[in-house]
């Protein structure tokens, strides 16, 4: 017997195996538009990736009225196809599928009997083997409950949704080891994440609003870096940084270093410390577009992170 030629295998990513892609809508019923063939391809493509070490996928789709029903053509793949433990099943759905337990049970009974990536975790699964950086950007302020405080009155009211998805985020980020770059909110995900706190209303700490001047006006703050960071060998001694926060990092995370401070003693950057890239800055530099070098820097990281994932 003619053994099977060997699959090329793109060695840049991973394999995703969307179960929509074998069926058709037809009026009134669905059917399939592939054959064993089909399956018997798929089948070896999961095989060469799984023994190349390569990540794969699983996603389904579980959009429409028919929910999670066992009879579903959405599960039907699950007949040839095995998620191995450790694969993520990425849910795709207009219902709140990621904390169905009814899913759990339709997956056990088609085989899936090793898969426990649910909720939130199974989209950040998904998306850390995909990505090769990640940015967290400014926003509305941090729910102080999640560093052990109440809220100040001149606090944002809590986006729980925001907060549980950037934590899930940056924590699986971390343990990738992705490059990371914040700013602003994003400075203060990081240290809070870390085990750090914030002071909530910067001017009942200074005696004065200077780092939020309000109605969107940015505030022009010099900033000087510590040398022997990162931060200092990307943009020098100083920069004038274009603030626009009443919060700031009070006492820091666990493995963080300060990388630069404000003339007013406030933490205006932090990094971890080693080899991978993993910075953030309370300012925004966003807001000038004539000084790119933290976004080539995140950039650059990003390409080599990627590179190094091919290799």
């Amino acid at each position: 017997m003619t053994q099977p030629a060997p699959l090329p295998i793109e060695a840049s990513a991973l394999l995703v195996i969307d179960v929509q892609d074998s069926f058709q809508a037809v009026p009134g019923r669905w059917e399939r538009r592939s054959n064993r063939d089909f399956e018997t391809n798929v089948q070896r493509l999961v095989e060469a990736y799984r023994a190349a070490g390569l990540p794969v996928v699983f996603v389904l789709h579980t959009d429409g009225d028919e929910g999670f029903q066992l009879d579903s053509p959405w599960f039907k793949l699950m007949d040839f196809l095995t998620v191995q433990e450790g694969e993520p099943l990425l849910v795709k759905s207009t219902r709140n599928a990621f904390t169905s337990t009814d899913l759990q049970q339709i997956l056990a009974a088609r085989g899936v009997r090793r898969l426990a990536v649910t909720g939130i975790q199974t989209a950040i699964t998904f998306y850390t083997l995909v990505m090769a950086s990640l940015m967290i950007t400014g926003g509305k302020d941090v729910d102080p409950a999640a560093y052990g405080q109440q809220p100040h009155p001149a606090t944002d009211e809590p986006g729980p949704q925001r907060d549980a998805w950037e934590f899930t985020l940056l924590d699986a980020a971390l343990k990738r080891e992705l490059p990371v770059l914040g700013i602003c909110r994003g400075a203060q995900v990081l240290n809070v994440a870390r085990g750090g706190t914030l002071h909530q209303h910067l001017p009942d700490v200074l005696g004065h609003g200077g780092h939020r001047a309000g109605n969107a006006v940015f505030s022009k703050l010099p900033v000087r870096t510590v040398p022997g960071t990162r931060l200092a060998a990307l943009v020098g001694e100083s920069v004038d940084a274009q603030c626009y926060h009443h919060q700031a990092v009070a006492e820091v995370g666990e493995g963080l270093v300060v990388s630069a401070w404000d003339a007013d003693g406030v933490i205006e950057a932090l990094e971890l410390p080693g080899d991978g890239f993993v910075l953030a800055v309370q300012w925004h530099p966003e807001e000038s577009l004539d000084d790119l070098r933290l976004f080539s820097a995140i950039v650059e990281a990003a390409r080599s992170y990627a590179s190094g994932r091919v290799s």
